[in-house]
C-alpha cells in the first residue's frame, strides 16, 4: 500500500469537515494549507529591502 504524501493527505476533500473557504479553494486547485518553504526572514532578498 502507498503512503500519500503530506500535500496530497492535506488537500483531501472533507465534505462533513471542511469550512466552505476550504472548498472553494480545492475547487480552483490551490493549496488548502500553503507552506512557508520559500519565506525566510533573514533571506538575502528580505535584508536588502530594509
Amino acid at each position: 500500500m502507498k503512503q500519500q504524501s503530506s500535500e496530497e493527505v492535506r488537500n483531501q476533500l472533507d465534505k462533513e469537515k471542511d469550512s466552505k473557504e476550504q472548498v472553494d479553494k480545492m475547487k480552483k486547485h490551490e493549496d488548502v494549507e500553503p507552506q512557508a518553504e520559500n519565506w525566510n526572514p533573514r533571506s538575502e532578498d528580505n535584508l536588502k529591502q530594509s
